[in-house]
Formats: C-alpha cells, sequence, structure tokens
C-alpha cells in the first residue's frame, strides 16, 4: 500500500460521504449518512489522497441522539442503562481501523483524539459473535450494557445480527492503546501479525 498521509478531521460533506461509503462498504452496514454528517469524523487517505484506508467517529449529544443508544431496544435493559449513564457526558463512536504497519500512527491520533474529546464515557457495538472484537475490547475493562437483536434504527435497510453494546471510560481507551502498542512491539520483534 505504500506511506499514508497523515490522519485528520473532516469538516467538508463531501470528505464525510466519502468516509461514510468506505465505512458501509468494509463493514457492511449501512449507516444513516445523516449520523456522519451531524458527527465528528476522522481520516486517512491513502498516499494518493483517493480513498480511506481508515476511519472513526465520536458524536456526542443526549442519549437519544447516539445512534448506538438506539440500537438498545426499549425495555428494563434499556432502563438500567439510561440509570448508569445519567450524569455521565456519554459519546458514541464507530470506525474501522488500518491493521498495517500504518495502523499506530493511526489508533495513536485515535487515542489522542478521545484523550482531548469533551466526554468521560465512549459507547459502541460490535457483532456478538465477534469473540476476537470482544477480547480486543475487553482489555479496556468495558461495561456491558445490551447484548441481544437491535432495534431497527432508522436508516437501516434490514435487521441486523445480536450485538453487544458496550461502555468504556477514557482511561480504557487509552489502556486498549497501551496493549495494542505492546503487541505490536512484541510482534516487530518476532516478525508476526499486529491486531
Amino acid at each position: 500500500m505504500g506511506k499514508v498521509q497523515r490522519p485528520k478531521k473532516l469538516s467538508d460533506s463531501n470528505s464525510k460521504r466519502a468516509l461514510w461509503l468506505r465505512f458501509c462498504d468494509i463493514t457492511g452496514y449501512s449507516i444513516p449518512f445523516s449520523y456522519f454528517l451531524s458527527a465528528d469524523c476522522y481520516g486517512l487517505h491513502d498516499k494518493d489522497g483517493v480513498s480511506f484506508v481508515a476511519g472513526f467517529v465520536l458524536k456526542r449529544g443526549p442519549l437519544e441522539d447516539l445512534r448506538v443508544w438506539q440500537e438498545i431496544p426499549e425495555g428494563d435493559e434499556k432502563e438500567r442503562a439510561r440509570q448508569l449513564l445519567s450524569r455521565k457526558v456519554v459519546a458514541d463512536t464507530t470506525g474501522y481501523f488500518v491493521q498495517n504497519e500504518n495502523g499506530f500512527m493511526f489508533t495513536l491520533y485515535f487515542a489522542f483524539t478521545v484523550l482531548l474529546y469533551p466526554a468521560s464515557y465512549f459507547m459502541y457495538s460490535y457483532d456478538r459473535d465477534n469473540m476476537r472484537l470482544k477480547k480486543y475490547y475487553g482489555r479496556g475493562f468495558p461495561h456491558l450494557l445490551y447484548s441481544g437483536v437491535p432495534a431497527l434504527i432508522s436508516g437501516y435497510t434490514e435487521r441486523q445480527p445480536p450485538v453487544n453494546v458496550e461502555i468504556l471510560t477514557k482511561y480504557g481507551v487509552l489502556r486498549i492503546f497501551a496493549m495494542r502498542t505492546k503487541q505490536l512491539l512484541m510482534s516487530i520483534l518476532r516478525g508476526a501479525s499486529v491486531f
């Protein structure tokens, strides 16, 4: 792939649209474009500046405005989660990360952005059957808010598979980054995979 450009915050709708298309293509989720328009978006272009090779979105505000929160169906679990988060400044985050030699730079940028972001907790979701991601996020000691079939939210064309919805503190995000960096250094010494 070659050397990539530095990550940056995206400010114009055309860049956000390109990141949105790339995200939906890679993940297979049809997340509404309006989510990207109303959120802080960050991306990493390839060396030619044509395609995004990594990107993430951070959005804060009332719980009802957060995409991941909307995935939790109404009921007792959502009410317990609402009480738990009632006095916390929460953002939701979603993204895809490059896993080659440029992965460290991008995850460093993500960790730094989260550290400065005006939220204390970060909510995210992932397919419940993805044990690799469960183990990966587990390094940050997340709190599980919901596990099951997500609610069908506006803009999704079909029901999604069962998910885990979790929250992490800033410390948790930084802990994952530190452990990933340690794994990267060990893999360099052994010549193995990073992720």
